[in-house]
């Protein structure tokens, strides 16, 4: 099923925005999503889309997770 965007411009901006930041912050860090997927347990298709503000229904605690392998990722250097 193709991905369609929030009608509601204000979540489907919301959604570009987070995937914008997390996309900069693993770049910053040298990171592959196959490394951010290896690290977090998140694969890596679900790490694009969120990126892409194209991942609606990702649950908070894959992102959580994600996060939390940024995080000790940062740490570990």
């Amino acid at each position: 099923m193709p991905y369609e965007r929030d009608p509601d411009a204000a979540i489907d901006a919301a959604l570009r925005m987070i995937g914008s930041r997390l996309k900069r912050t693993r770049i910053a860090l040298g990171l592959s999503q196959r490394a951010l997927e290896a690290l977090s347990g998140v694969d890596q298709t679900t790490i694009s889309r969120i990126e892409n503000g194209r991942a609606p229904s990702f649950s908070l605690g894959r992102y959580a997770r994600i996060l939390a392998a940024l995080d000790r990722y940062r740490l570990a250097f």
